[in-house]
């Protein structure tokens, strides 16, 4: 494999991410439409383990001293996969953030606030 140079890195990293979103939501919608409450144990794991992760990067800070701001960005782009994805945003704010699915794990989270 060639070495790539860093705006080529970045341009993978856009990819995959683009992909893995269009994957993601391509199975949400399958499984939705087949299995709803499968499909809501699958969105709570995903949280749930996204959260661990994300408070972890923040408590170690693995990621520098921008990792609370690194774990904030990146909480926030999977909200918006998962609002996306399921369905759930139907205005400008996210349901994850006005308590529309209750105790969403994503949604700003005071426990990230606490590693500042």
């Amino acid at each position: 494999m060639p070495t790539l140079s860093p705006d080529d890195e970045g341009a993978v990293d856009r990819l995959l991410l683009h992909l893995v979103r269009d994957a993601y939501c391509d199975l949400a919608a399958l499984l939705s439409g087949a299995r709803p409450a499968v499909t809501e144990a699958i969105i709570h794991v995903i949280e749930l383990r996204t959260l661990g992760v994300l408070k972890r990067i923040c408590e170690g800070r693995t990621e520098g001293e921008a990792s609370e701001a690194i774990a904030r960005a990146v909480g926030a782009e999977i909200c918006a996969l998962l609002d996306r994805a399921h369905g759930i945003r139907t205005s400008g704010a996210s349901a994850y953030g006005d308590g529309a699915r209750g105790d969403s794990a994503l949604a700003p989270q005071p426990s990230l606030a606490s590693c500042a």
